[in-house]
């Protein structure tokens, strides 16, 4: 998805879609369809669109930005979400998948000492699924992380 198509998404999950978008961002709703369509040079800036992601609750606009940008985009889980044990049992997960991964190999490379295109099809599957547990581990890590002279507590969610 591009910029343009997720900045329309994200007027259309708006309850009130382009009325209440350009009434949020202050404009009319014309300025906005001129930004948004880029008409003689106009833009919709990095702020707006992401007020309008805001008001729209949806991810769109970074999705696009990662995705133009090389990436992916993955939302960080809420700290006190977390269950205690998920990170472990993530790890599991991820464990489990370089098992299936190396025995699909061996399989497939021991059968006739290549990897023809169906077997690289399986294995891109079973890789593709390790590499986005391995992101979602980032992600839980990465909400627990604090600043150094921070420790979090689970007790810190009880207060919030």
């Amino acid at each position: 998805m591009d910029v343009r198509s997720a900045n329309l998404s994200v007027i259309r999950a708006i309850t009130g879609s382009w009325d209440v978008a350009a009434a949020y961002l202050g404009m009319s709703r014309n300025s906005l369809h001129n930004r948004v369509y880029e008409v003689k040079g106009q833009r919709l800036s990095v702020d707006d669109s992401l007020a309008l992601q805001s008001l729209s609750k949806t991810t769109y606009f970074a999705e696009a930005v990662a995705i133009a940008s090389g990436g992916g985009f993955f939302q960080l889980p809420d700290v006190c979400g977390i269950e205690s044990n998920s990170i472990q049992t993530k790890f599991n997960e991820i464990y489990a998948d370089v098992g299936e991964l190396f025995n699909e190999y061996r399989a497939d490379i021991g059968n006739d000492g290549v990897i023809d295109d169906e077997e690289m099809e399986r294995l891109d599957k079973i890789a593709a699924d390790l590499h986005k547990k391995a992101e979602e581990l980032m992600a839980l890590m990465a909400a627990m992380r604090q600043p150094r002279n921070r420790v979090f507590r689970r007790d810190d969610c009880k207060a919030a």
